[in-house]
């Protein structure tokens, strides 16, 4: 393992995308009880929040050279290129778990697991955008994330787009990406590590507070008071939320869904923050390892859940009996691990043949 690597983000990584297996899995289940209900919303919370900023923090490799001017055209289309590898993947996949009838991938429409790659891809091309607004207009990081945060919000209001190129979830994670990027892994570890303790300490109080609070709601009240409006933490069009059999619910101020998106927007913050501050900074067997390989357990997962659930051997657990729950949880555990193996990071390496470097 090489010295130079941030083996927090790494351990952070190899959890996050074990949550990210676990939510998957309990997708066909997850609104059939209590547990899991609240289980499954309390990964959804967060987990692609906090895999969002940390693609932003180590979003500077996007640049190439000592002075970061040129754009790593490498980098850019590595990453749209694993989406349409991703996507005729899941094309497959997905026809005898979901009985898909159309004779061709559309690469145009997705909001399934795919979305992620076209975002990182849509999210690194208006780097330059965004920087050139901070450093030559706003003058200020603080400034441009204000700008950024309030576009996602208006942006919720867009109707008639659908799917068409994940925009919806584009728009709506957007801010977790830049916040990343222009806080960098450096600030982010001072900050973590409380290097300024008579800044940090009265902000990390109110940080950990939110944390918990936001863990509690979701753990005590989603199933019975929460759920209509869990759609908020998928980062959809405000359009396609439903009040369900609570109407009532969506008015006054819980009406304003721009006020929604905002509150989770400081939760999934908190908990991501509060998640990363308590990650060992050291190698940990096997865990740092997943989080230097998450891209192949990412795209791999996704036909093996596909295919469990075609075959029936996934909703065929109960999700109200404990035991049941503990052992699709033990599975998605040792899945993660499983194609975290070197065999899958070789296919993967040679799938990326056309983007490595050439030896000089």
């Amino acid at each position: 393992m090489s010295v130079n690597r941030n083996l927090r983000m790494d351990n952070a990584k190899g959890i996050l995308i074990m949550l990210v297996v676990i939510g998957h899995f309990l997708l066909p289940l997850q609104g059939r009880t209590v547990v899991c209900t609240n289980l499954f919303y309390e990964i959804y919370v967060f987990h692609m929040a906090a895999f969002t900023f940390i693609s932003g923090l180590f979003s500077r490799n996007i640049y190439r050279g000592k002075e970061k001017k040129s754009f790593n055209l490498r980098q850019l289309f590595k990453t749209l290129w694993l989406y349409v590898i991703f996507e005729i993947i899941v094309f497959f996949s997905e026809i005898p778990a979901y009985g898909r009838a159309s004779a061709w991938p559309d690469l145009f429409h997705e909001e399934g697991a795919p979305w992620y790659l076209l975002a990182l891809f849509v999210w690194y091309l208006f780097i330059p955008f965004f920087t050139v607004l901070k450093d030559k207009v706003f003058k200020s990081g603080s400034v441009i994330m204000l700008f950024i945060v309030i576009l996602s919000l208006g942006g919720g209001y867009i109707s008639g787009v659908g799917e068409f190129l994940s925009i919806e979830r584009i728009l709506a994670f957007a801010p977790f990406f830049y916040a990343g990027h222009f806080t960098g892994s450096e600030k982010l570890e001072a900050f973590l590590r409380g290097e300024k303790p008579e800044q940090a300490k009265a902000i990390w109080y109110v940080i950990e507070a939110l944390a918990l609070f936001s863990v509690l709601a979701i753990a005590l009240f989603m199933y019975d008071y929460l759920l209509p409006y869990h759609d908020i933490v998928f980062g959809v069009w405000y359009e396609r939320l439903r009040a369900y059999e609570h109407p009532e619910c969506f008015t006054g101020i819980t009406g304003q869904f721009w006020f929604l998106r905002l509150l989770w927007y400081i939760f999934a913050g908190a908990v991501t923050l509060s998640f990363l501050r308590v990650i060992p900074d050291r190698r940990i067997p096997v865990l740092s390892l997943m989080g230097q390989r998450t891209l192949q357990i990412y795209i791999l997962h996704r036909p093996v859940r596909d295919l469990m659930l075609a075959a029936g051997l996934i909703t065929c657990f109960d999700p109200g009996k404990p035991t049941d729950l503990i052992m699709v949880l033990l599975f998605c555990t040792v899945l993660s691990v499983m194609l975290s193996a070197g065999i899958f990071t070789k296919l993967f390496e040679f799938i990326l043949t056309p983007f490595k470097k050439k030896q000089p």
